[in-house]
């Protein structure tokens, strides 16, 4: 844990996430009981917040002014306003690791204790695979991947998933670019699964398994139980409670299958065919029978 970077201990994700995880609430209050966890006074809005974009592609022109100062670390743009910002910024977020560190040991025990441990991560690719399987012997892969018209509905309507072409924060900005937005995701998805399918799988046997979005949702207990198999679990009483709970509900939002088919609110068929001829080699790929 100690060699994970400051911002990852100190992020306002923290603030938002007991709804996923309400077990590390301990972590938000000790945080909170340091003075780290503090809104608008936070290490990113009293420095770069004013010149940096906050996610990536959310902004990508002020993005591309924000990289172009991190590049350039010698001579005249050590003196620039956005240069000395990002020194205040690294200085405040390591004051703000030393006021936190009796919350990140708490976190860092918590995670040793722990027998089974996941990640859950949107921005790895196949090829990282490989490293992790050479240095973790119990390591194992869950492949998830789902229909990409939904994925680009989801990127140009949450500011939070957005990619290059996505839609901006406002209908006035501009909606964004879903068929250029899928000419670049799909390639990298299919890239995923032909690297999978033709190096992981056979240099290392028995650490992959697929799982469909589409598939996964009419049957969400049934696909948990097999995901826990997987790493020689049994899925707990309290997990299956849980899908349960989230996934059987009266609306969209606490119904898997519902809320599988939102998606075809926000695409016309225009552009769902304009996105499948983006994506054939990923259909073609796939060569599944999408309930759509």
């Amino acid at each position: 844990m100690d060699a994970l970077p400051d911002e990852f201990f100190l992020h306002r994700f923290w603030e938002f996430l007991l709804r996923f995880m309400p077990s590390w609430k301990p972590y938000k209050t000790c945080l909170q009981k340091h003075g780290v966890l503090n809104g608008k006074n936070n290490c990113w809005n009293s420095t770069i917040g004013k010149e940096c974009s906050f996610r990536f592609g959310l902004d990508p022109r002020k993005q591309e002014r924000c990289r172009k100062q991190l590049q350039v670390l010698h001579g005249s743009a050590q003196q620039t306003k956005t240069f000395q910002s990002f020194r205040n910024y690294s200085s405040c977020l390591k004051i703000s690791r030393r006021k936190a560190k009796p919350c990140i040991d708490m976190m860092t025990q918590r995670c040793r204790n722990a027998k089974l441990r996941a990640v859950k991560t949107v921005r790895a690719i196949m090829p990282e695979v490989a490293p992790l399987a050479d240095r973790l012997p119990n390591f194992r892969l869950i492949h998830l991947f789902r229909d990409p018209r939904p994925v680009l509905v989801s990127r140009n309507t949450n500011p939070y998933f957005r990619g290059i072409y996505s839609g901006t924060q406002t209908k006035k900005q501009g909606g964004g670019d879903m068929v250029k937005e899928g000419s670049i995701y799909c390639p990298t998805v299919a890239s995923d699964i032909r690297l999978r399918r033709n190096t992981v799988e056979s240099n290392y046997p028995g650490i992959v398994t697929q799982a469909i979005y589409e598939d996964f949702a009419p049957r969400p207990v049934e696909y948990a139980e097999a995901m826990y198999a997987f790493v020689n679990e049994t899925l707990p009483l309290n997990v299956k409670l849980y899908i349960d709970t989230n996934t059987l509900g009266q609306n969209w939002k606490n119904n898997a299958i519902l809320r599988m088919h939102k998606w075809k609110e926000s695409m016309t068929y225009e552009t769902g065919d304009k996105v499948k001829a983006a994506c054939k080699e990923f259909y073609n790929l796939v060569n599944y029978t999408w309930p759509y």
